[in-house]
């Protein structure tokens, strides 16, 4: 079976890059800032409020659509 020197230093380069094989004492490479805000999305402004705060809606009675037990 062949064995492809220049393959297997492209995969030990890109784990050195992500962090994952360093030299003893090295630090971890930082980790890169994810995007969680909800102003860089394109849902509808409502839906961003709801987002914002999930608390229930003013108004809204989740009862109100049971109909009444006798």
């Amino acid at each position: 079976m062949a064995f492809d020197f220049n393959e297997a230093r492209e995969i030990v380069e890109a784990a050195k890059k992500r962090g994952l094989i360093r030299a003893e004492g090295e630090a971890a490479p930082l980790p890169a800032p994810k995007q969680t805000g909800v102003e860089k999305t394109v849902f509808p402004e409502w839906l961003q409020a709801s987002i914002r705060d999930p608390s229930q809606p003013a108004g809204f009675m989740p009862d109100d659509n049971r109909p009444e037990r006798r």
